[in-house]
């Protein structure tokens, strides 16, 4: 009795403590990131640990300042978190800070483990680790979306673990900036700090009924602050829904969600290098209406994206709870990530939308094995069981099909414009062959091409003759075509040959002529990573993974006697199953001879499997050893 009035008074105690500094921090108006003397402060007043506590963690703060300008971000976060369980531990310990390579800058400031006592130990430079996220290990389109795995050190329940970042904008996103804030996390938290500088627009949204209301920020000049103390967690499951009636913080570039989601129309349709949030729609409808459900969301959504290419982002927390059926998911206003996810599919399969859900632990094209969806009115798709097993049931013919998906996935949704395209092994495969030849000294250029196959990105052009026309024209710079002969054009089966004039390229500011082998209609180009529109989908669609593919390139250049190769074209083998890729280069003192392969035979893709299909992807897809380099010898 007498060692649990003693523990509650310490409790009691510190619990003052910590108000007193947070208090002094408030009084003063001060805000902004934590400095050495602050922390170690918030880790000596922190709650003592009790073995009984339900709590496996403790946030002793938790500060994000947001500076915004000429549609530049610059993000700083600063968290404290007191492990409190071995299950935290696992949790915990290597936090990931996702981030787009391509257009921002990610500062690590400190890793630190700090003991009960104040000391601490800061994580060593090899303990930070950029990686690809595991949702997004196969997808071509987003090799740019990064995380820095932190690993923390020393940790054990009782300790602290401060992780501080800043993540900078190079370049402005291509999206118009939005973010939602759910205070409410799965562990309390006794102060949050979100401090805003510069032309960003943000609310306070308290859904009606809600346990927990945030507060209107404090505004002044150019700039929103907002301190919360004392934040409960989320109770139940709600900390694991997006949305969902939870009180959040909408911070966006435009003032409301009409203004966003024209503005984000707008974007993209021009061009989709970044992810796009679905956490602030929810917000929004939900503020407006606080008992819609997801089917109403999800519309609202599509409306948003349709006729554009999108990848929606979901916030990636782990679901505890196992998934429902689809039809029990539209008879609720409450669903977990995963069952959204699902939610969603059905709806764009509904709509002719053309889907990929993203898993963590591969890159899933679910469109290759499940007929399209009937309307809502008559769901097919079902997920049961607490592992997570995915029935997809054709109507048709009663076949029952089954994916394994983890109980702790978070996916993703990539969603492509235009009529589902799933394979029916019966109509063949698609065939690209194509001979290509170029005099550089003259600048006479030939290509004998064969299409054949109902799926080619080719054979889907509404003018076949005039896609091979532009073809040619983009040989080199300042082609001009001699003649075009259609020997063949049918439904399923293209026969052309193609006579240009290309001048050898002029020389580089470094002195050499940079020669790029032209690529084949198809555009192998445009299956290199990089911004996301409904052309390098569609074409990305068609040959990885969806098709059984083959396609041999062969080229023939002859160079001017007066030239010499710098860098040579190595030879490249890989394999994976009944799909291969070689490159094969041979050359001499005036011609170099390029053999490209790949065979492609569509199948699915065990976890042991991943280095040889990664290492096949990234070859096949790796234009630039393609580009020869010359140097003029003066002979």
């Amino acid at each position: 009795m007498n060692k649990r009035y003693i523990i509650g008074w310490l409790l009691i105690a510190s619990l003052i403590l910590f108000a007193n500094l947070s208090s002094v921090r408030a009084a003063t108006g001060t805000s902004g990131p934590l400095n050495e003397s602050e922390m170690v402060q918030r880790v000596l007043a922190a709650p003592p640990l009790i073995l009984s506590d339900e709590n496996d963690g403790f946030v002793l703060f938790d500060g994000r300042y947001y500076k915004f300008d000429d549609g530049r971000l610059e993000f700083r976060h600063q968290r404290l978190i007191q492990i409190r369980s071995e299950h935290a531990l696992e949790i915990l310990g290597d936090p990931r800070i996702a981030y787009d390579s391509s257009r921002q800058e990610l500062t690590l400031h400190k890793a630190r483990t700090y003991f009960p006592d104040g000391s601490f130990q800061d994580s060593p430079e090899n303990a930070a680790n950029e990686v690809t996220p595991d949702a997004l290990d196969l997808s071509v389109d987003y090799l740019t979306q990064r995380e820095m795995v932190v690993t923390h050190v020393g940790l054990e329940p009782g300790t602290t673990i401060l992780l501080d970042w800043t993540l900078r904008d190079i370049r402005p996103s291509e999206i118009p900036f939005n973010e939602t804030i759910f205070p409410q996390d799965t562990y309390p938290v006794l102060e949050m700090e979100i401090f805003v500088e510069g032309a960003l627009h943000g609310e306070s949204v308290n859904p009606s009924g809600t346990l927990f209301s945030i507060p209107e920020p404090r505004r002044e000049n150019n700039s929103l602050l907002w301190r919360i103390e004392n934040i409960p967690p989320g109770p139940g499951d709600s900390s694991y829904r997006i949305g969902d009636q939870s009180s959040a913080i909408n911070l966006s570039a435009q003032k409301d969600w009409d203004l966003l989601a024209a503005s984000l129309g707008a974007a993209l349709g021009e061009n989709l290098s970044d992810i796009v949030s679905i956490d602030p729609l929810m917000t929004y409808l939900e503020k407006a209406a606080p008992f819609i459900g997801d089917l109403e969301k999800m519309e609202a959504w599509a409306g948003v994206c349709r006729d554009h290419t999108a990848l929606i982002r979901y916030t990636p927390l782990r679901s505890t709870r196992s998934p429902r059926s689809l039809e029990r998911i539209l008879q609720t206003s409450t669903a977990t990530p995963l069952e959204r996810s699902l939610l969603f599919a059905a709806f764009c399969r509904s709509n002719n939308y053309e889907f990929q859900v993203l898993l963590p632990s591969r890159w899933m094209t679910l469109s290759h094995n499940v007929p399209s969806l009937e309307p809502f009115a008559d769901p097919i798709l079902q997920v049961v069981g607490r592992n997570g097993d995915l029935f997809m049931v054709n109507p048709s013919t009663g076949i029952v099909q089954s994916l394994r998906i983890a109980a702790a996935s978070w996916p993703q949704l990539a969603i492509y414009p235009g009529i589902p395209h799933w394979i029916d092994p019966a109509n063949g495969i698609d065939i690209i062959q194509i001979d290509i030849f170029w005099d550089l000294e003259s600048g006479a250029g030939k290509a004998d091409g064969c299409l054949s196959g109902p799926r080619t990105l080719l054979m889907e052009h509404k003018n076949p003759e005039g896609a091979i026309e532009a073809w040619a024209e983009g040989w080199a710079d300042s082609t001009s075509i001699d003649k075009i002969r259609i020997l063949e054009s049918s439904p399923d089966r293209m026969l052309f040959q193609v006579n240009v004039t290309a001048p050898i390229p002029e020389k580089d500011e470094r002195g050499r002529i940079p020669v790029s082998l032209p690529l084949p209609p198809l555009d192998l180009k445009d299956l290199r990573p990089q911004g996301m529109n409904p052309v390098y989908s569609v074409c990305r669609s068609r040959l990885f993974p969806l098709n059984q593919t083959q396609i041999n390139l062969t080229w023939i250049v002859k160079f001017p006697k007066s030239c010499k190769l710098l860098n040579p074209v190595n030879a490249e083998a890989y394999s994976w199953h009944e799909t291969s890729y070689t490159l094969t280069p041979s050359t001499d003192d005036q011609y170099l001879r390029v053999e490209y392969e790949l065979k492609w035979n569509d199948r699915a893709i065990e976890p042991d499997q991943y280095p040889a299909y990664r290492n096949l992807l990234a070859a096949a897809l790796d234009l630039r050893k393609l580009t020869l380099y010359l140097e003029e010898t003066g002979e």
